[in-house]
């Protein structure tokens, strides 16, 4: 509950504050959908980027009875790892999550894929902007899928 309670003030200073000079992946929050399956729900995972502590919680309905569900973890990113999310979170505030031009083609909404597993959601707050993912899987541009692959293969693929 700490880390969440100082994701909730890092969120709201985040809001408020000037950049300093400083890239905005620096001082970013990042919430995603990870650990994505087609058999259970995902994790819901909080990042903090100025200091790389991160938490994942559980889902809180749909989890199969004949599977353990997860528990709430908390933990730090390394540096290495820290300073490959940082980048990817810079490219995806400079390119956006989504591809307006083709959400504008192929409308909001969701789209059939071939898959029982959930379209990830994810969002970056950092220096007074907000930017989310659609629904529309193929209207993600090449920053959001990797910013999303970075944080599943650092922290979602962790969950077993």
């Amino acid at each position: 509950m700490r880390f969440f309670n100082t994701t909730v003030v890092a969120v709201l200073s985040l809001v408020h504050q000037p950049s300093n000079g400083r890239e905005p992946a620096d001082a970013a929050i990042v919430s995603s959908d990870v650990a994505m399956s087609e058999f259970t729900p995902p994790l819901r995972l909080l990042l903090d980027s100025r200091s790389g502590t991160f938490f994942l919680a559980p889902p809180f309905e749909g989890w199969p009875s004949a599977l353990k569900k997860p528990q709430a973890r908390s933990g730090t990113l390394s540096s290495i790892d820290l300073q490959m999310v940082r980048r990817a979170i810079n490219n995806a505030l400079t390119s956006g999550l989504v591809d307006q031009a083709c959400v504008k083609v192929n409308g909001e909404g969701f789209e059939p894929i071939v898959s029982n597993s959930a379209v990830p959601q994810m969002t970056v707050i950092a220096s007074k902007k907000v930017i989310s993912t659609t629904s529309l899987l193929r209207c993600w541009t090449k920053s959001a899928f990797a910013l999303h692959q970075i944080l599943e293969s650092k922290i979602g693929q962790q969950r077993r």
